[in-house]
């Protein structure tokens, strides 16, 4: 009886090991669930904030000035991004139509500069076409490039156009252009505007001169010296290679280790490689395979981008497209993002060569080809004090001292010139001068009878 007693008792404690045996093997994930759910969430590197949702929030123009019957102003949202990108909504897939090629008369000219209302988008760069689209709903197939975008309103038919203008190959397209509510939109700008600036052409006057200087692009500068906020920032990271080892590989196990010259450790899974350099702190990253013939336009690209930088978190600050260039070995595009802090950008000298300032990533329009960046990063806490710009007499006065000439100038824009010690970054407020060979010149306000004061 006891024999048949332990018979049951062992085959009850075998049926119940293989119950417990398959409530473990449906309840656990599997290998492969694991590792899907592990790259579809990725380790985040940067703060939630910075994230975009829309391709035009990368290529927005860095300068909105708002023209009102000769009076210029710049419009500078006050508080976060959010407020500034919300300006922008009015104009995302604007739909435009019968574009053409126009010569503007300089009577007209001289009347939108000075008596009509209206809203010139400033990118101070050339940019590609393409650039437009990702904002406007347009084709701008005979302009090689868009310096700015002027939108105003007729006075007599009150019908809206569109200059797409572009300063290296003088020439302005016009288009018709829907904006809802344009009246309101411009009051809604005009309450988000700084002082009063004056437009200052190449020869140094108010007034332009067409055979001289071809289509008006003015330098709009302040009368009265313009605040502006001084920072210091902490210098955060590095991000650990680790990291981007599960964000940029399909099986971060594969990626082998090794170490070359100058400090520089590559991991590579016989596919793409990621090197990372100890010393600089910075990190490049290349997928050859992923290198087609593909041809993706610019939207496509942008999109691309920022759904790959979103899933980690990748936009460590506020980038905007600054460059696009040409890879002469892949054929395919490289986008430049720079950083912004308060709507102006951030150069640091090209002698540091760790510094957070740009990142650069190049896409097929689905996977990415190449991603280059800083591991280090600002933070989001910075001290801060209030300084001023050099006003337009000093400024002018600042660049005869340098012997720089207006007619040598492209752009002139605010903007921070970054100094670096140690684990902390100063961005000082200055005046970006960009000449006509790229060249770029800063006036900070120390050059201006302001203080230039050493880290806190």
């Amino acid at each position: 009886m006891i024999k048949y007693a332990k018979s049951a008792l062992l085959v009850l404690l075998v049926a119940a090991s293989f119950v417990q045996t398959g409530l473990l093997w449906y309840s656990s994930p599997s290998y492969e669930e694991s590792r899907q759910n592990y790259y579809l969430k990725p380790p985040p590197i940067g703060s939630e904030k910075f994230q975009k949702e829309k391709a035009y929030e990368l290529a927005a123009p860095q300068e909105f000035i708002l023209h009102q019957k000769g009076e210029h102003r710049k419009v500078l949202p006050k508080g976060d991004r959010q407020k500034y990108e919300s300006l922008l909504e009015k104009l995302d897939r604007a739909e435009t139509e019968s574009a053409e090629l126009i010569d503007p008369s300089p009577s007209l000219w001289k009347e939108m500069i000075e008596k009509r209302t209206g809203l010139e988008l400033r990118f101070n760069h050339d940019f590609p076409p393409g650039t437009v689209q990702t904002l406007f709903n347009t084709q701008l197939p005979e302009l090689e490039s868009v310096s700015r975008i002027w939108i105003f309103e007729e006075d007599q038919s009150k019908e809206l156009f569109a200059w797409f203008i572009s300063d290296r190959e003088q020439e302005v397209m016009q288009t018709t252009i829907k904006v809802q509510s344009f009246d309101d939109w411009i009051r809604t700008m005009g309450n988000e505007t700084g002082g009063p600036l004056e437009p200052v052409f190449s020869d140094g006057g108010s007034e332009w001169d067409k055979e001289n200087q071809g289509i008006p692009c003015p330098f709009y500068l302040p009368e009265n010296r313009p605040a502006m906020n001084r920072y210091t920032f902490r210098l955060k990271g590095p991000i650990k290679p680790e990291h981007m080892k599960q964000i940029l590989f399909r099986d971060p196990d594969l990626a082998r280790q090794s170490l070359v010259l100058d400090n520089t450790y590559i991991y590579t899974d016989g596919r793409s490689n990621l090197q990372h350099n100890t010393r600089t702190g910075n990190m490049v990253y290349n997928d050859p395979a992923t290198n087609t013939n593909r041809k993706s336009t610019l939207t496509e690209d942008l999109n691309a981008i920022n759904q790959f930088m979103n899933r980690h978190s990748g936009w460590t600050g506020n980038y905007l497209l600054d460059t696009v260039e040409l890879d002469k070995n892949s054929g395919l595009p490289d986008y430049i993002f720079r950083l912004f802090v308060d709507h102006s950008p951030v150069y640091w000298s090209d002698k540091d060569s760790s510094n957070p300032g740009t990142i650069r990533l190049s896409t097929t329009g689905k996977g990415i080809t190449a991603y280059e960046r800083s591991l280090r990063y600002l933070s989001t806490d910075p001290k801060q004090n209030i300084d001023e710009l050099p006003n337009q007499e000093e400024l002018l006065d600042a660049l005869q001292e340098k012997g720089i000439d207006l007619l040598d100038i492209r752009w002139i824009h605010p903007g921070y010139q970054a100094v670096s010690k140690s684990d902390r970054v100063q961005l000082i407020p200055c005046w970006v001068i960009v000449l006509n060979d790229d060249e770029r010149k800063m006036i900070p306000t120390a050059e201006a009878g302001g203080e230039t004061d050493g880290l806190e």
